[in-house]
């Protein structure tokens, strides 16, 4: 049969996690915006993750809070929130990290960037769509990366931050940027 959903969540790029009995996904938009469910059929708006965006974030963005593909994880104790700083068309793009004891009540504190591209390189890669994956043993890792070269990839700490300086390793090649 046919089911009805109440306020569908019309989102870009979606991340859901659910925790304590409530969905809560997190989408591409001004200041990371974002909505609550219980049954994944009816969808309320909830306050932006991080409102107003980070100040850091607009050497990177048009300077209108629009924040990218952001990833919800749970790891370490807290809640991660990674998000991307970009323009479209642009490579020179930074990943910001977010983190919250709980989803259900507190407020995000901002930890500003992860990685940066083109940032006084000349980097053939992205800092773009952020998704971090957590291996067999509890390690995290964040995964970014879609024009340009391809797909990366970065070993993080159990705080969120990056591990070490190493180049990003790449998980998947894009040979020719347009292919």
């Amino acid at each position: 049969g046919i089911v009805a959903v109440t306020n569908p969540p019309s989102t870009h790029d979606p991340s859901v996690i659910e925790a304590g009995g409530r969905l809560y996904l997190f989408h591409t938009g001004n200041n990371v915006g974002a909505k609550t469910s219980t049954d994944l059929l009816s969808w309320a708006n909830a306050s932006a993750a991080l409102s107003p965006s980070p100040a850091w974030t607009n050497d990177y963005t048009a300077r209108d809070g629009d924040l990218w593909a952001p990833d919800i994880s749970n790891f370490g104790g807290q809640y991660h929130l990674y998000y991307s700083a970009s323009s479209f068309g642009e490579n020179r793009s930074c990943i910001g990290h977010a983190t919250r004891a709980a989803l259900d009540s507190g407020s995000w504190t901002d930890h500003q960037q992860v990685i940066c591209s083109n940032v006084g390189t000349s980097d053939n890669w992205h800092a773009n769509d952020p998704n971090v994956i957590v291996d067999e043993s509890g390690a995290p890792y964040l995964v970014f990366g879609s024009f340009w070269s391809g797909i990366k990839m970065i070993p993080l700490d159990m705080t969120g931050a990056r591990m070490g300086t190493a180049a990003p390793l790449a998980i998947a090649n894009r040979p020719n940027n347009g292919g």
